[in-house]
């Protein structure tokens, strides 16, 4: 009986075995695929930015990145227009600071996770649709948490006065007080035309429907100006109305209706 041959084998063989399967199987299922990049879509105005780590500023331009850990400010006449990974577009009003704590979409799962902090100012937000149920989109401020279910809403805070101030023009936010004292209390839902401020040290009162002057004070100078982001909020305007069908054939079977409701629309995104 011959005596039986060993093979030597080197542990990068075996390694490279194991590991190469496995590199080639996420490739072609883009376990990888994750987007992290905040694109700088639009700016107006005094408009500067501060990456993480750092105390020197710099201008901000169109077209620039954001990274997460960085933060934005704007001047007296300064506003920024940011596309998310996600194509979520958030517009920072005048006077306004805010840090990107996160922001990522994963192309395989359709995961995205967005968390900004308002640190003082406004910002609006028009949501993309979460495709899948993991995905979140948060505004923190000093004294709350703004989650967000739906798609077009604003977050104003006064750092001086400790107030929070959330609108939503569209689907629905669920607001959380920070507070110590208020620790115990559920989530606040604020649905579509409601409004709601937030004092420090005060139990929030319910949401109510905003009248006309209280919109068109917060809503100021938010209003999307960017070709980009125009772009995006027309392709999605579309999108929602589509629902399988094509523009042009709803346009054929409901005539003059969904074109005035379009423009309707697109008005109040706009702000034309």
């Amino acid at each position: 009986m011959k005596p039986m041959r060993i093979i030597p084998i080197s542990l990068a063989a075996i390694t490279c075995s194991i590991l190469l399967p496995l590199t080639i199987v996420g490739i072609g299922f883009g376990i990888e695929e994750t987007s992290t990049a905040v694109t700088v879509a639009y700016v107006q105005g005094e408009a500067v930015l501060t990456p993480a780590g750092r105390n020197a500023s710099v201008a901000l331009t169109s077209e620039g990145i954001v990274g997460a850990g960085d933060r934005i400010d704007t001047g007296k006449d300064g506003s920024v227009e940011l596309v998310l990974p996600d194509e979520s577009v958030v517009k920072i009003g005048p006077e306004s600071r805010v840090v990107v704590r996160e922001a990522g979409y994963i192309e395989v799962t359709k995961r995205s996770s967005n968390v900004l902090n308002l640190a003082y100012g406004k910002i609006r937000a028009v949501v993309a649709p979460f495709l899948n149920t993991e995905s979140a989109f948060i505004i923190e401020t000093e004294n709350a948490t703004v989650g967000v279910r739906g798609t077009d809403f604003v977050v104003s805070h006064d750092k001086g006065a400790g107030e929070t101030d959330v609108l939503c023009s569209d689907g629905s936010v669920e607001l959380r007080p920070k507070d110590i004292v208020r620790k115990g209390l559920a989530p606040i839902l604020v649905a579509k035309g409601e409004g709601i401020r937030l004092i420090a040290g005060r139990l929030p009162e319910r949401p109510a429907r905003w009248v006309d002057d209280n919109r068109v004070k917060i809503l100021r100078n938010l209003d999307f100006k960017g070709k980009r982001t125009k772009k995006i909020l027309e392709r999605r305007l579309e999108y929602l109305q589509d629902k399988g069908e094509t523009a042009v054939e709803k346009l054929k079977s409901t005539g003059n209706v969904l074109k005035d409701k379009t423009n309707r629309t697109l008005r109040n995104i706009f702000r034309r």
